[in-house]
């Protein structure tokens, strides 16, 4: 008899366990432990391939990948280039996507000129794209089939002192770049008054003869003599104060004739909009194109091509 109290006793206890295990979850709890452990498959950043170079998107059908590097000193700031899409059916023959600038055809040849023994050479580049960014050419490597040549430096804001130290050349959108196989005192962008700096210096070809016309608001209080003088002088041309017919004692006429030249130019409008010119101007001191026939690049600071010409 008592065998089956225990017995009973037992079977009891067991079926109490059962259901507080049942009701409590607690192998379920137990699972979401065991499962928290165990290790997990890495998560995917991304399919396929990417670089970390800044080159150009190739474009095909659906997939795009990139492709070259990038010189962070090619622009200025540190500014990255914007990447351009490229379509396969624009990619030079002979030469890869891997291979092509960031900035390929955004800067593009326009005029290339050999010259001869009469008349200079020149090689124009271009922007003509709407990107934002500005880009520093300086370094720039133009080659020909048979010699090549570094992009030089240049003044951009030529100071009336004479002194302002040379930059690297940073074109925007719409700016153009003429580089001449002769020589000429210095490189330099061009500006509203920069035709006045011709009078003492040859530059070949000569500065633009475009500054600023006198008004008649400048010279409405001189003497009839003193205006007719101021007239008689063209654009960009500077007095001749040891042979002029104003008296001694038109001090207010002589005082503006001795500042009718570039520093009375550059005081006066420096701060204009429009001061400096979209023209920058360099000169390489060689010719490094074939008057005849010739396959002429551009290639980037990293080497990479940027444009190609073939005549």
């Amino acid at each position: 008899m008592g065998k089956k109290i225990a017995f009973i006793l037992l079977i009891v206890i067991v079926c109490g366990i059962v259901l507080y295990v049942a009701s409590s979850n607690i192998f379920g709890k137990l699972g979401g432990i065991l499962s928290s452990l165990a290790p997990k498959p890495p998560k995917t950043a991304f399919v396929g391939s990417a670089s970390s170079g800044g080159g150009a998107t190739l474009t095909s059908g659906s997939a795009s990948w990139t492709s070259g590097t990038t010189n962070s000193s090619t622009t200025p700031n540190n500014q990255q280039p914007v990447t351009p899409t490229i379509n396969p059916s624009d990619i030079p023959a002979g030469y890869t996507l891997a291979q092509l600038s960031p900035f390929f055809h955004r800067v593009t040849f326009g005029s290339l000129y050999a010259g001869n023994g009469y008349s200079y050479g020149q090689i124009s580049l271009y922007d003509s794209s709407q990107a934002p960014t500005s880009i520093d050419v300086t370094g720039w490597q133009i080659k020909s089939n048979r010699s090549g040549e570094y992009i030089p430096t240049a003044v951009n804001l030529y100071d009336p002192s004479g002194l302002a130290a040379p930059g690297d050349i940073i074109m925007q959108n719409n700016q153009t770049l003429n580089i001449y196989s002769n020589t000429s005192p210095f490189n330099l962008r061009l500006n509203k008054c920069i035709g006045y700096i011709q009078n003492s210096n040859p530059f070949n070809p000569s500065l633009p003869s475009n500054c600023p016309y006198v008004t008649q608001s400048d010279v409405s209080s001189f003497t009839g003599v003193c205006e007719q003088y101021v007239y008689s002088l063209g654009s960009c041309q500077l007095p001749d104060m040891n042979n002029i017919s104003i008296p001694q004692t038109d001090y207010a006429c002589r005082s503006y004739l001795e500042n009718l030249n570039y520093g009375g130019c550059f005081a006066k409008h420096v701060n204009d909009s429009d001061f400096l010119s979209n023209e920058w101007r360099v000169w390489m001191g060689s010719n490094v194109i074939d008057p005849i026939h010739d396959t002429v690049l551009l290639l980037d600071r990293n080497g990479l091509l940027v444009d190609l010409r073939t005549y």
